[in-house]
């Protein structure tokens, strides 16, 4: 019947797909923070953060905002379970990547010269007027910033907390592979209930007697980021797995003993590259991660991405120019280095010398 198709479709169909979609972006929307403050308009997550900075203890903080914590965990819950079958490997997944419908018959020429266009259009929208304004208004600010003792060393505390989180969420995503679904969901749990409930519920977790001596370590914010990255690192290594060519990584593999550099070569080519492409972008996200930062980070070693909401939220946008264009430097550099094409040339043997 009628009635009958509808439900298979929501159940088993492109509607399991779509709700999980939605509820994903849901989450992300929910527990949003940076934007609202900016604009100043007043969610949950704007009046949490400021009685956190106005000194409130973390656990009051959390027992005043309950109901959308609970609100954007029964969202996540109910997302996993719409997509658990996405994190298994009994070949049933939702988001399959090999369906007969998704194996197109190529594009004509005008549909590829128009998607060429949209792509550079969107991409000269969204970053290249951005880009055009920050570079403008940072050749009046950037003498200043250079000169000032903050710079070098909150990027280069947000460099080192964002390595090492990535490191780590890369490590527990390629255990986690490995392991039952149940340990996967797990792993990507806390990050997606959303930064600030996460944030919250470490710093009340550091604020107990036995933990207490570590609140101002660099450990809570260490373990924040990389709870925070967990479900994009899970997601790179599903994705690179779905993707590798399964049949080149295999010939590699029986290659082994005839010339080890090229098996390498292949092997960073098809898998490890975009494996490494992607986890810096994840890298990029810590890097510039807001929440977490201004909730945990150490007295001590702060970090640059709080410093550039200060500067936008008072206006210095001079200032704040030059400084996020400084600060874009190390993530920007480390993503060319990952994007160049290297090649590992063969050693030709010659005659006459032992190799």
């Amino acid at each position: 019947s009628k009635f009958a198709g509808m439900a298979l479709f929501a159940t088993r169909g492109a509607g399991v797909r779509g709700g999980a979609v939605f509820l994903l972006v849901f989450v992300l929307a929910f527990g949003e923070f940076e934007l609202a403050s900016m604009l100043n308009v007043r969610r949950w997550t704007v009046s949490a953060f400021d009685a956190v900075s106005q000194g409130a203890p973390a656990v009051a903080v959390l027992r005043a905002y309950l109901l959308p914590c609970v609100i954007q965990l029964i969202v996540v819950v109910v997302f996993l379970s719409l997509s658990a079958r996405a994190f298994s490997s009994n070949g049933e997944r939702v988001f399959s990547l090999d369906e007969t419908g998704n194996r197109g018959g190529g594009s004509g020429l005008f549909a590829k010269g128009m998607a060429t266009v949209a792509a550079w259009g969107m991409f000269l929208l969204a970053a290249g007027y951005p880009l055009a304004v920050i570079i403008n208004g940072a050749t009046k600010g950037i003498s200043g910033v250079l000169q000032s003792p903050w710079m070098l060393k909150e990027s280069a505390s947000s460099l080192l907390f964002a390595l090492a989180a990535a490191a780590c969420a890369w490590a527990a995503a390629w255990v986690a592979a490995k392991l039952p679904v149940a340990m996967r969901i797990a792993l990507v749990l806390p990050g997606l209930v959303g930064a600030f409930p996460l944030a919250m519920a470490l710093m009340s977790l550091f604020q107990t007697t036995s933990l207490a001596p570590m609140r101002d370590s660099p450990v809570p914010l260490l373990l924040g980021l990389t709870l925070l990255l967990c479900p994009y690192a899970v997601a790179v290594v599903l994705l690179v797995e779905a993707f590798s060519d399964g049949e080149s990584l295999y010939s590699a593999e029986l290659a082994r003993r005839l010339d080890g550099r090229s098996r390498w070569s292949l092997r960073w080519v098809l898998k490890w590259r975009p494996m490494a492409f992607m986890m810096t972008l994840v890298f990029v996200i810590a890097y510039f991660e807001l929440t977490v930062s201004a909730v945990l980070a150490p007295l001590a070693t702060p970090t640059i991405s709080a410093r550039l909401f200060n500067l936008a939220h008072y206006g210095e946008n001079e200032r704040l120019s030059a400084t996020l264009l400084l600060a874009s430097l190390p993530p920007l550099a480390l993503v060319a280095l990952v994007a160049i094409p290297w090649r590992w040339k063969r050693r030709k043997d010659v005659p006459g010398k032992d190799n």
